[in-house]
């Protein structure tokens, strides 16, 4: 017997009318990615790399602190990270560093992973 289809487009094989199912192995992925914080300032190239480098990992939103116009923010990250370079940034609970350590993670295949968890 042919296939007959209702104006619904449900498609009726004989037996009965089935619903419209998505096929699950066709359907995106979807990852949640933890908060991203980046302490950082207007002038840094550092933080403008890092940036672009988190943006194109598909980080959105990207929470930026900026430190240069507020002091008590700047203690507060050295106060953290024992650091007083920008940028710092956060991935989850993680400490990442500052770009460069941030680099060698994406160059190391690492990034991705912590992005993911």
């Amino acid at each position: 017997m042919a296939a007959r289809t209702r104006p619904t487009g449900r498609i009726h094989a004989g037996v009965g009318w089935y619903n419209d199912v998505p096929n699950i192995s066709t359907q995106p992925v979807i990852h949640f990615m933890p908060k991203v914080i980046m302490y950082c300032t207007e002038q840094c190239p550092f933080c403008v790399m890092a940036e672009r480098l988190l943006l194109r990992k598909g980080v959105n939103p990207l929470e930026k602190i900026r430190v240069d116009r507020d002091s008590s923010l700047r203690e507060q990250m050295v106060r953290i990270t024992g650091r007083r370079t920008v940028p710092q940034i956060f991935i989850g609970d993680v400490h990442v560093g500052g770009y460069d350590d941030l680099s060698a993670l994406e160059r190391r295949g690492q990034l991705d992973e912590l992005l993911k968890a």
